[in-house]
């Protein structure tokens, strides 16, 4: 059985396998992923188990839950355009991995084909 690792030791892993630039990217990525993952997973959580809790959170305070949900839906949203849209969408870099990734030819082509989604989905 395998242990769990640390941020740390699975970041040092990372740069083991894939080198620094790589390394570091992926790891930065994989934490902006995982904070996604986390946001989604509290949407879901409150607003995602079904028409009896919409009831009791419109029961409870309707106007405060309705803003609640447009705030944590568009803020996952923002948060996955941000992930996924080209750099060259708006005059600001998009991502703040971006700069690493130009300096990395390798990690550009790994990267290069939006498959952010995926990891998304994956548990």
């Amino acid at each position: 059985m395998q242990k769990a690792m640390t941020d740390e030791e699975l970041g040092a892993e990372y740069v083991r396998v894939m080198g620094s630039d790589l390394g570091q990217l992926c790891g930065e990525l994989r934490d902006d992923v995982d904070w996604l993952r986390r946001k989604w997973s509290n949407f879901q959580e409150l607003f995602g188990k079904g028409q009896e809790r919409i009831d009791l959170l419109n029961r409870a305070a309707s106007n405060f839950f309705y803003f609640l949900h447009r705030l944590f839906f568009e803020d996952a949203m923002l948060h996955l355009c941000r992930l996924s849209d080209p750099p060259k969408t708006t005059p600001y870099l998009r991502l703040p991995w971006e700069l690493k990734r130009a300096k990395c030819g390798r990690a550009a082509s790994l990267l290069g084909n939006g498959g952010t989604s995926d990891w998304l989905t994956q548990t």
